[in-house]
Formats: C-alpha cells, sequence, structure tokens
C-alpha cells in the first residue's frame, strides 16, 4: 500500500474497474483492498509478496485462484474467462478465507506515522 504512489494506485484501480465492468454477466464480486489490510487473507491466498495481487476465491467450494501475470486489462479478463472455461487452475487455500471490516483508503498518500503504525499492527 505504501510501495506504489496515489497516481499508481490509481490506475491499478482504473485496471480493476474496467474488467469489473466487462465481467458484469459472469458470477465475480470485486472489492479492492490495501496491501496490508487483509494481511489473513493474503497469507491464505498465497499473496504475500505480489502486488497488486488479483485473486479469486469460491466460499461454498473452499477454492481460490491467483492471478500471476502482467497487470493489464487484457490479461485479467482472459484469466477470469480461463476460470469460467475450467482452464484456470484452482487451489485449496491454507486456511479458511476471512475478510475483515478495515478503513477506507483516504486517496492520500501514507505518511511516515502511518507506515509506523501499519507497522506495528502486524
Amino acid at each position: 500500500m505504501y510501495a506504489s504512489s496515489v497516481e499508481q494506485r490509481e490506475r491499478e484501480l482504473a485496471v480493476v474497474r474496467a474488467v469489473a465492468k466487462q465481467q458484469r454477466a459472469n458470477p465475480f464480486v470485486f472489492f479492492w483492498s490495501q496491501q496490508a489490510d487483509q494481511q489473513q487473507m493474503q497469507d491464505n491466498l498465497g499473496l504475500e509478496h505480489v502486488f497488486p495481487a488479483i485473486a479469486v476465491y469460491v466460499p461454498g467450494k473452499n477454492r481460490a485462484a491467483a492471478f500471476k501475470g502482467d497487470f493489464h486489462e487484457g490479461a485479467l479478463v482472459q484469466w477470469l474467462s480461463g476460470l469460467i472455461d475450467g482452464k484456470t487452475e484452482t487451489f485449496m487455500p491454507q486456511a479458511p478465507v476471512k475478510f475483515k471490516r478495515v478503513e477506507k483508503w483516504d486517496g492520500k498518500e501514507y505518511s511516515e506515522e502511518k507506515k509506523d503504525e501499519i507497522k506495528n499492527e502486524l
């Protein structure tokens, strides 16, 4: 989250929004989370050192898939199509995936004080 600039995060969010718009007919729900806000989920999905990261989780089947590739619209659409077609490999997460409620990103750069606060929480 603090490894990138506001501009870079906005570009990444624009890609996710564009892909989400294209995938409205498919059973995907999109959400965006800052790097350390969902640490347990990231660990369970094997996303510890992958940023930006995209993952799919199917709670009813306890299956997941993590995108590994160039972070651009075409690659993400192709990956999601592979999931729908059953061509993309999935895995069982290390533990049940749980999402926690966190503060919304304020759209600003992170200060050194905020970085230290986050590091202390981990």
